[in-house]
């Protein structure tokens, strides 16, 4: 008997390879899947209806959105299984669970915090005046958990604000998993989908969602797809200890920041993040530091020698 398809949602902040996740899946399952990025971009008006309770029927007086619904229910009825990869979607998945007669499944894709944050901030997502400007949340959004850092948001810098983002999408996944348990669940790491070796996180995924693993979708892990790669000054990452709620959650998906001091995490995010001029110049300095220095040490020696 077959498997009654489904419509998976992705529960993401963005910038977690959702735009791979598209083309990948695109590609691989062109006849039995529809599957999309950012479909209606803001139209889920996220600062309106996160956590909108009964209010959150009014989301489909807006026409895109009951057009975009009706769309996903026509897939499903044609026995192909739908796929919203982008992040913008996450304030509407009760609704879409009650809409769509239950034949929806949650993937919640996660990323480290302080590589998502910092990604993020390089595409000044507090400072934009396009669609995403509508979805920004703020700790002002009625439906947020974090409304104690209204008070310091003016002086939060971008990462921070980048670091509220990504507690609050996904303590928000975790809530819907929580409260919502007759709606298939799928957690899978960003660093899992492309740890070396067999493409295990990956093909768990796809099976997830009732699609079979193939060859054209192994393939897939070696290309990169990343339409708007933006690059900034980093900034520091440990502030990130200023956030407890950030760090619990954190550790709850698996990610140890305290461990995170002893690796090599800077020189990442300068590598992925920091313009190349800037990089060199920074490698410029720590060479003349490390000259001045061995300098200063050879001076040390010598006058320990002389007083001897």
């Amino acid at each position: 008997m077959a498997v009654e398809p489904r419509a998976y949602f992705f529960i993401t902040t963005g910038r977690c390879a959702t735009q791979w996740v598209q083309k990948s899946l695109e590609d691989a399952y062109p006849n039995e899947a529809v599957v999309t990025h950012e479909p209606i971009l803001a139209a889920y008006e996220p600062k309106r209806f996160l956590r909108a309770g009964d209010g959150l029927s009014a989301l489909l007086d807006d026409p895109e959105v009951a057009a975009h619904v009706a769309m996903i229910e026509r897939t499903l009825d044609e026995g192909k299984v739908y796929v919203e990869a982008g992040w913008p979607c996450y304030p509407a998945l009760p609704l879409l669970v009650r809409e769509l007669g239950g034949r929806v499944g949650f993937v919640q894709l996660v990323r480290h915090p302080v590589f998502t944050a910092m990604s993020l901030a390089s595409h000044q997502v507090y400072e934009r005046e396009d669609w995403i400007a509508q979805g920004a949340i703020t700790p002002e959004v009625p439906g947020v958990v974090q409304k104690e850092l209204a008070t310091s948001w003016k002086s939060m810098i971008m990462y921070e604000k980048c670091l509220f983002w990504w507690t609050e999408i996904n303590l928000y996944g975790r809530e819907l998993m929580a409260e919502m348990p007759e709606v298939p669940y799928h957690l899978v790491r960003y660093e899992d989908l492309f740890a070396p070796g067999e493409p295990t996180a990956l093909e768990a995924l796809v099976r997830f969602m009732g699609l079979p693993f193939t060859d054209t979708l192994r393939a897939s892990r070696s290309k990169t797809v990343d339409g708007f790669k933006q690059k900034r000054e980093p900034a520091d990452w440990e502030r990130v200890f200023r956030y407890s709620k950030t760090v619990r959650l954190a550790s709850e998906l698996g990610y140890d920041l305290e461990a995170a001091r002893s690796s090599d995490i800077e020189e990442e995010l300068a590598e992925r993040y920091q313009p190349q001029g800037l990089r060199e110049r920074a490698r410029g300095k720590w060479h003349g530091l490390r000259r001045r220095l061995g300098k200063v040490r050879r001076m040390v020696v010598d006058r320990s020698a002389t007083d001897r």
